[in-house]
């Protein structure tokens, strides 16, 4: 089966600490200036919610994309899901990102998600081998030697941000939300595709 290496990009921010300014202080915007309030968001930073829909808004463009649709629906491809990277000067927690790609990843069926690599394929390979001649187990049970099945996509993240102080002294900041299909094999891109979130500090 084609190896294929599938690359994730995230432009923004999770839940930044003390960027929060109160119930009604951020506002979603167009990212045109002067355009009209799109709805009240929590905080300048991306919240559970911006999480959930921005994700699944891209794996909606992912899933309908012809590569996708051009691939045995049959077939269980296997997807290795890696830490999103933090590529913004602000200490940030990914994992909720990572987790949450994982589940929805999981939940639509398509793929199916491999553990078997880094340190998790160590942690495996050990708790394996600790098993096999082991007499309190059934060795029919145990997995042999060269079974471990390797990913067929691997889905990286990372994580930039942009603020814009406005004349008004508002603040402005730009999230993209990016992702990358590439054949593992031959390094081409076979899809790409981005999300914004704008938001507006009101005060």
């Amino acid at each position: 089966m084609k190896k294929l290496f599938l690359s994730l990009s995230v432009a923004g921010a999770i839940v930044l600490t003390g960027c929060a300014t109160g119930s009604g202080g951020v506002n979603y915007s167009s990212g045109v200036t002067g355009s009209p309030s799109k709805g009240q968001s929590l905080s300048l930073g991306i919240d559970a919610v911006d999480i959930e829909n921005t994700a699944e808004k891209m794996l909606d463009k992912l899933y309908s994309a012809p590569f996708i649709k051009s691939l045995n629906p049959k077939n269980r491809y296997s997807i290795k899901i890696d830490g999103v990277k933090n590529d913004t000067t602000i200490r940030l927690d990914t994992r909720e990102l990572t987790s949450y790609i994982e589940e929805a990843v999981l939940n639509r069926g398509f793929f199916v998600v491999t553990g078997a690599e880094g340190q998790d394929a160590i942690d495996l390979a050990s708790e394996r081998e600790d098993l096999r001649d082991n007499a309190e187990f059934d060795q029919r049970t145990i997995a042999k030697s060269g079974t471990i099945k390797g990913r067929d996509y691997i889905l990286q993240g990372r994580i930039l941000s942009r603020n814009t102080k406005l004349e008004n002294g508002k603040t402005h900041i730009d999230y993209t939300y990016m992702m990358t299909l590439v054949d593992a094999t031959n390094g081409m891109k076979v899809w790409s595709g981005r999300e914004r979130i704008s938001k507006d500090n009101k005060k």
